[in-house]
């Protein structure tokens, strides 16, 4: 490894604040989805909190400390996903069986994040012409 591909205290720095602001919004989504009885992942509770705070005013600093280490994320999104690949293949008969269900939650969950994507885009690209 050469000097060259070592990155910059700084942006390690920044990676790192990122992951701990991240998986600090997890915690506290998950935490509150069990202590209220949810039946939401604390995951999702915690992108929602991520939202919010996005419109704050603090949310362009936090965007900035965040950019990092979404980059790195997106970059390892394939990796991310072999797991659920895993996953289906180990419940193929499970799958035969409910396929419509599983077809039907497939369907309506594509909806809404399709729908919440078009809505934060919105909301980005008018944040920035502002």
């Amino acid at each position: 490894m050469s000097a060259d591909s070592i990155p910059p205290p700084r942006t390690v720095a920044r990676a790192v604040a990122g992951l701990a602001v991240l998986y600090g919004l997890y915690a506290v989504g998950a935490v509150l989805s069990s202590a209220v009885g949810w039946p939401v992942p604390g995951g999702i509770i915690g992108m929602v909190l991520l939202l919010a705070l996005l419109r704050t005013p603090w949310g362009e600093r936090l965007e900035r400390c965040l950019g990092g280490i979404g980059a790195v994320l997106v970059a390892l999104l394939p990796l991310l996903l072999v797991p659920v690949a895993v996953g289906v293949v180990a419940e193929l008969t499970l799958l035969r069986q409910q396929w419509w269900v599983v077809g039907l939650t497939v369907a309506a969950s594509w909806v809404v994040a399709v729908t919440v994507v078009a809505a934060v885009s919105r909301w980005t690209f008018a944040r920035r012409r502002a």
